[in-house]
């Protein structure tokens, strides 16, 4: 739990676009919770 590996794996069960960085991991997130599309 916390690992990179596992939060890959979440992120792609779940569909959403996994970054390299941290921040890109956040920045896709908002961007795929604040667009409808």
């Amino acid at each position: 739990y916390g690992s990179a590996e596992s939060k890959v794996s979440m992120f792609n069960k779940a569909n959403i676009p996994v970054g390299k960085r941290p921040n890109e991991v956040a920045m896709l997130l908002s961007g795929k919770m604040g667009s409808k599309d």
